[in-house]
């Protein structure tokens, strides 16, 4: 669906239309010299991230088990 590079970001994002007319995306987004803790930080901080993606309409975190570093989350989208 879209796919964009500089020289230290490469994102790509691919869309599935579902059987039922839904559809479902999937994106990646790899930084160049970015820990995982500061990915982690910028991408779910949900109160930032209201301000800065534009297709977020609303996020909030549904559990987290940090025993096996899983966070859940979920995002409505505009």
């Amino acid at each position: 669906m879209c796919q964009k590079r500089t020289s230290d970001v490469d994102y790509i994002a691919w869309r599935h239309i579902l059987p039922d007319g839904g559809t479902e995306y999937l994106s990646r987004t790899v930084v160049e010299g970015a820990s995982a803790s500061a990915m982690h930080a910028f991408y779910n901080h949900d109160e930032m991230r209201l301000k800065w993606d534009g297709l977020l309409a609303d996020a909030s975190t549904i559990e987290v088990r940090w025993s096996v570093r899983v966070e859940c989350a979920c995002g409505v989208c505009v």
